[in-house]
């Protein structure tokens, strides 16, 4: 599946790349904002990004703790 069919409901996207269940379990509390896709790939830029509604990649890594930092500061009312 192509990054911009996924895109489409315009609905931010975190792709984990990482197989594990850390980010996915940081994630959990924006699941009604956020959608999460699991995937595997061959030379990835990052280890899992959260991309946002115009393909922007708001956050890139692998740390749970900067996962919730970066949804926190751009999906939780201020």
């Amino acid at each position: 599946m192509r990054l911009a069919e996924l895109l489409r409901d315009a609905r931010p996207l975190l792709v984990d790349l990482t197989g594990g269940n850390d980010l996915a379990a940081t994630a959990e509390p924006w699941n009604d904002l956020v959608r999460r896709v699991t995937a595997t790939a061959d030379d990835a830029p990052a280890p899992a990004m959260l991309i946002r509604p115009d393909g922007n990649v708001a956050w890139a890594g692998a740390d749970p703790g900067s996962l919730k930092s970066a949804l926190t500061r751009r999906f939780s009312p201020g």
